[in-house]
């Protein structure tokens, strides 16, 4: 088993390693020693070679030695690569590269311990292509060994290039809140590929202390953005093991599955060969929903890791005094229960930093005890989810923290009990049984909103032995809101009143913004949007509203005069609204056509309201026709009214996108209604000046 030791709680240790361990030392600086021998003494840590102070040390890691033998590899010779290459490249045309071999190995031993190779060959043929050379790996030293066993480059005439030891660089990376697990990466090129040439390289994973030894599961891609021409996936069993599988979005390919029992073991070989490549699509769904896949587990529902899960929770969500006095001096000016959420997620966001800071699964998955964060101050998003459940725990709030996988990966297979999540949540429960969603992550969220990366995604509640789904909010919830009070003068020029709303990400991202842009400095920023207008535009007055007041909406107000904003065109002048051509670009919908679906991370609105004064030495020639276009996936609205006042109109517009996806049998009709609206927002008034034609 790996073990993570700290330092601070030892006192006179010494230790010495069998065949089948040694330690591993992280300096603070992330420089990694390897010994022998430990002895820990007082303020001191010895080594074979080194004596280092503890303040020195970021972590010490036992660790199991490899095992020797690397089971799973298939050798294939250079001849037998290159006549790959050639049929590959009668098969698929005008392409950047081909993937030539996708091979992978997977064995769960009879002690829980795994085994998993990866053996790739693909050729490059057109130049940026070349970066298929370019590779990086993770792998986490207290649990696995990795090994790379082969990387080469064959040249189109036959001449072999070995990657040399020397060229394999492991580094320590920054981490955010996506990582459950901290580890290492190994970086490495394979060396001199050209076009023409194929890259060959495999690597070994020997599992010794996986999360649990009790659960096994598997995920293969059959598929991917360059053609595949021969993908081979095997997995490995004790005979008795239990194993569930699906295969998924194969109803199209011919992919072999052979289920063997052979010397004690059970063997699921699977193959393919000749798969055309998924293209890239701006926003397209993840390639794991829609390339064939197989996923698999060893458990037969989702009860063991419930349990699990759970134990890790209980243990972590202890309601001390301290907790509980600090609860209920948070709400003790709630009226409601809403009120009192609301007040516990502003203070965790507010006064416990997001920090990552994980390592085992004891830690990645369910984080560090409530006390011991509010205590540190800092916490990634387990921890932080921990003990937002844990304060409202303690005044009598039901809630749980709960595992997701954002939005911008894949969907949960919910049939195939797995690991799942790559960032952990809060769910409220009502007295009534409802429930929300909250996010406290993040720092400057405004209740009830949450992080848009959490919509539409299933969540792992396992306190509640249930797995549930966040709904996307409507429109309403990630919105911006804009008015504007216009008044054109004789002369062409314009005064102009801004004033914003925010709901949602934009919210909190803008108040992010501006609390980290120096107020001396927030004036230039302003300036600098008043000059997108029009570049001799000058700012009057501003204020930001509520700009540090997580419980407050943020609002932008200025006032700006603008030379020379109408266009002369001949007898007459041409008023174009500021901002909204900018506003409405719609760049996803530059595809006539689309394979996939439009996939965002939420629903949206936009909503515009324009008070225009005219002066009265002009007239109103003519105006856009107002556009409406409403389904059950989008809104579209434009129109200019006119008012009883001749020098007076106003403009508005509403822009509406419910839900995270636009299929696309809907698609055509989708990118219609934008691009009218697009064409709405760029027709200008016509305006006339009286007595300006003989």
């Amino acid at each position: 088993m790996g073990k993570i030791l700290k330092p601070l709680f030892l006192a006179l240790m010494v230790f010495s390693f069998s065949r089948i361990e040694a330690v591993e030392l992280e300096t603070v600086e992330g420089v990694r020693i390897k010994s022998q021998k430990l002895e820990l003494k007082k303020n001191k840590v010895k080594l074979d070679t080194i004596t280092l102070t503890r303040d020195k040390v970021r972590r010490i890691m036992f660790t199991q030695k490899s095992r020797l033998k690397v089971e799973g590899y298939r050798e294939y010779n250079p001849e037998t690569l290159m006549a790959m290459r050639d049929s590959a490249e009668k098969v698929f045309h005008n392409e950047k590269s081909i993937t030539l071999l996708d091979e992978a190995y997977s064995r769960l031993r009879d002690d829980g311990t795994r085994i998993f190779v990866y053996h790739y060959a693909g050729v490059i043929l057109k130049p940026e292509a070349k970066d298929l050379a370019k590779l990086q790996f993770g792998y986490s030293p207290e649990s696995e060994h990795f090994k790379v066993i082969i990387g080469r480059t064959i040249k189109k005439n036959g001449k072999v290039i070995n990657l040399s030891p020397e060229n394999i660089k492991i580094t320590k990376p920054t981490q955010g809140m996506e990582f459950f697990d901290q580890g290492y990466t190994v970086s490495l090129t394979i060396p001199q590929a050209e076009v023409g040439d194929i890259v060959e390289y495999a690597i070994y994973y020997d599992v010794y202390s996986p999360w649990n030894k009790k659960i096994f599961t598997v995920n293969w891609n059959y598929a991917s953005r360059e053609p595949v021409y021969f993908t081979h996936y095997k997995i490995v069993l004790p005979d008795t093991s239990f194993f569930k599988k699906i295969l998924l979005n194969a109803d199209s390919f011919d992919i072999k599955v052979d289920i063997i029992q052979k010397d004690g073991k059970k063997i699921i070989d699977t193959r393919s060969w000749k798969l055309p490549a998924f293209d890239e699509e701006p926003l397209m769904p993840d390639l794991m929903d829609i390339v064939p896949r197989l996923v698999g587990s060893n458990q037969k529902d989702w009860s063991y890791i419930f349990n699990w899960y759970k134990d890790f929770q209980l243990k972590r969500m202890v309601v001390t005094d301290t907790l509980k006095k600090l609860a209920d001096f948070i709400v003790k000016d709630a009226k409601t229960l809403d009120d009192s959420i609301a007040l516990i997620y502003y203070w965790v966001q507010q006064n416990i930093r997001y920090i990552s800071i994980k390592g085992a699964a004891a830690s990645g998955v369910s984080g560090h005890p409530a006390e011991e964060t509010l205590h540190n101050g800092y916490g990634d998003c387990t921890d932080k989810s921990i003990l937002f459940s844990t304060l409202l725990k303690a005044v009598g709030i039901e809630a749980y923290p709960v595992y997701i996988r954002t939005n911008d990966g894949p969907m949960l297979v919910k049939e195939i009990p797995s690991y799942y999540g790559n960032h952990a949540i809060t769910q409220v429960f009502y007295p009534d049984g409802r429930y929300r969603f909250l996010d406290a992550t993040g720092r400057w969220s405004r209740y009830p909103y949450f992080w848009s990366a959490d919509h539409g995604v299933w969540a792992i509640c396992a306190q509640k032995d249930s797995i549930y789904f966040i709904d996307v909010p409507p429109p309403e919830d990630y919105a911006r809101i804009y008015e504007y009070n216009l008044k054109i003068n004789p002369d062409g020029s314009m005064k102009l009143k801004f004033y914003s709303s925010y709901t949602g990400d934009y919210e909190s991202n803008l108040k992010y913004y501006w609390n980290y842009v120096r107020p001396d400095e927030r004036k230039y920023r302003i300036m600098s949007m008043v000059a997108q207008i029009s570049p001799g535009a000058t700012l009057d007055s501003f204020k930001l509203i509520n700009t540090s007041d997580i419980s407050k909406p943020f609002h932008i107000l200025y006032y700006a005069t603008i030379p020379g904003y109408l266009e002369k065109e001949g007898n007459f002048y041409l008023f174009n609204l500021p901002d909204l051509r900018s506003r409405f670009r719609f760049d996803y919908i530059s595809l006539s056509h689309r394979d996939y679906p439009l996939r965002f991370s939420t629903s949206e609105m936009i909503s515009d309201s324009y008070y225009i004064e005219i002066p009265s030495q002009f007239s109103i020639t003519s105006l856009p026709k107002s556009i409406y276009d409403s389904t059950d996936l989008w809104i579209v609205r434009g129109e200019y009214v006119r008012t009883d006042n001749p020098n007076i109109i106003i403009y508005k517009d509403v822009y509406k996108r419910f839900g995270r996806y636009i299929p696309v049998k809907r698609y055509r009709e989708f990118r219609e209604a934008l691009l009218r609206l697009k064409s709405f927002v760029s027709t200008p008034v016509v305006l006339e000046k009286k007595g300006g034609r003989k």
